[in-house]
């Protein structure tokens, strides 16, 4: 066991490439998680995010100096990354927002069971599109 802890529930954890750090997430309500990194090895827990909102699937970039994940913190489900530091696993400048989906219309999908993918020059997200339509009909009597 690399990481416990009876007050959160940890979930989506992931090694980085080259294997040195865990990626994963503390929700201790459900309503608001971090994202922590960690070291292989085991030790101190470094946050990613500031835990305000919830922020899930975190997933590292090819080179494991980034993490992207998923974030509600402003009403709607996006993409956010963090540059991270590959020799001390801590995080380098500020979050940076990836996607802008601000629409009932298209939007991440988010559910526990979806997964986000990221390549080299590619991130793959689940999206929704919902629409509808009014239909008046004539004559429906007869």
């Amino acid at each position: 066991m690399l990481a416990a802890d009876k007050s959160q529930d940890l979930y989506q954890a992931r090694l980085s490439p080259g294997g040195r750090w865990v990626s994963f997430i503390g929700s201790p309500d459900g309503r608001r998680s971090t994202v922590y990194t960690m070291p292989f090895e085991g030790g101190p827990w470094i946050s990613i995010t500031d835990g305000a909102s919830y922020d899930d699937k975190p997933r590292w970039a090819p080179d494991g100096r980034a993490l992207y994940y998923i974030s509600f913190r402003d009403g709607f489900w996006n993409l956010w990354g963090r540059r991270i530091d590959s020799r001390t696993g801590q995080p380098e400048g500020k979050p940076f927002q990836v996607s802008q989906f601000y629409s009932p219309s298209r939007q991440i999908m988010h559910h526990s069971a979806i997964q986000i993918g990221v390549s080299l020059n590619q991130l793959l997200l689940p999206l929704t599109e919902t629409s509808s339509a009014v239909w008046v009909l004539e004559n429906f009597d007869r």
